[in-house]
C-alpha cells in the first residue's frame, strides 16, 4: 500500500512578495522549510540590513552540528557570503570565534569567511583543520574555495 503525503503549505506568501522589513523580520525564526528561500531572497536582494537577522539565525543554532551540517546555519552563511562587505564580514568572523558554527558547518564558515577575505588567527585555523577538510566534499564549499584556494591552502600550512 503506498501511502502519498500531502505537501505542506508554505509558511509565508511567495518570499518575492515580500518587503525588506518583512523579510528580514522573517529570518531569525523561519523553519527550516521557510528558512532556505528567505535566506536566498535575502542574498538575492543584497540586503545589508538582513546581515543582524542572518547572525541571529545562526546563533538560534549554536551547540548544534557536532557531526552533521546544521541547514539553517548553511543557508545563513551562504547568503551572508553572498550579500558581502565589512559587516558581513565581521559577523562570520565572530559566528567562528564564539563557537556558533560547528563541525562540519563551521568549514562552510571558513571557506564564506575566506569569500569575504576574512582574516583568522593561526591558532583557530589549527583547531579548525578536521573540519575544513571534512567540508571539502561539499559543493558550495568547494565554489568558494575556487576562488579561495590558495589563501585556505597558505593559511593553514602556516598554521600548523
Amino acid at each position: 500500500m503506498t501511502q502519498v503525503l500531502r505537501q505542506q503549505p508554505a509558511s509565508f506568501p511567495a518570499v518575492t512578495d515580500l518587503d525588506d522589513d518583512a523579510l528580514i523580520a522573517a529570518i531569525p525564526t523561519a523553519s527550516l522549510g521557510d528558512c532556505a528561500a528567505l535566506t536566498a531572497e535575502a542574498a538575492r536582494r543584497k540586503l545589508a540590513d538582513a546581515i543582524p537577522a542572518l547572525e541571529a539565525l545562526c546563533r538560534s543554532f549554536a551547540g548544534f552540528g557536532i557531526e552533521r551540517v546544521v541547514p539553517e546555519q548553511s543557508v545563513a552563511l551562504r547568503a551572508l557570503g553572498e550579500i558581502g562587505g565589512r559587516d558581513a564580514a565581521q559577523a562570520v568572523s565572530l559566528l567562528i570565534a564564539r563557537g556558533v558554527v560547528q563541525g562540519p558547518t563551521l568549514g562552510h564558515a571558513v571557506a564564506v569567511a575566506a569569500q569575504l577575505r576574512v582574516a583568522l588567527p593561526a591558532d583557530l585555523l589549527r583547531s579548525l583543520r578536521p573540519w575544513v577538510h571534512a567540508s571539502a566534499a561539499d559543493p558550495y564549499y568547494r565554489a568558494c574555495c575556487s576562488l579561495a584556494a590558495p589563501r585556505i591552502a597558505v593559511a593553514i600550512a602556516f598554521a600548523r
